[in-house]
């Protein structure tokens, strides 16, 4: 199943540069044109990633990031902010808890590696045990076990 991906970035070109970096089969790509479409449509998606121009129009793209990221289905989702070389905003005013502000123009290889790893990365678990537990008394093969 190919990874999904939410591209919310109004310039067509920025658009068609991320869908030469991520190709199908391997990535499906949804691309977006504002921050109120954005929100319309990831519910109906369930996107793996998502990148948002800080410069999105409808919507500003803070606030958008904020409720996305405040949402329990959307916290191991990566939320990778692109910036524009004029854009007035900060990277470190972006939103706390990013998974990255990436400048452009961008080299869209290492864009595609950093999503790629950064969704296979908060596809695990974040904790795992590392031994299991036992019920009091019991060797865990079973409720009537003696040994």
């Amino acid at each position: 199943m190919p990874y999904k991906l939410i591209v919310a970035d109004a310039s067509v070109s920025v658009q068609k540069t991320v869908q030469l970096a991520f190709p199908e089969p391997e990535f499906r790509l949804f691309p977006v044109d504002d921050g109120s479409e954005l929100l319309r449509t990831v519910d109906g998606i369930r996107p793996d990633a998502v990148l948002i121009s800080t410069s999105l129009p409808g919507r500003d793209p803070l606030e958008v990031g904020r409720l996305l990221r405040g949402r329990e289905d959307f916290r191991r989702v990566p939320l990778i902010f692109l910036r524009g070389t004029f854009d007035g905003l900060e990277p470190a005013r972006v939103l706390p808890d990013n998974d990255g502000v990436v400048q452009k123009p961008f080299d869209s290889e290492r864009l595609a590696a950093a999503v790629r790893e950064l969704i296979e990365a908060k596809s695990v678990p974040p904790t795992l045990p590392e031994e299991p537990v036992l019920p009091p008394g019991g060797n865990g093969s079973g409720p009537n076990d003696r040994t």
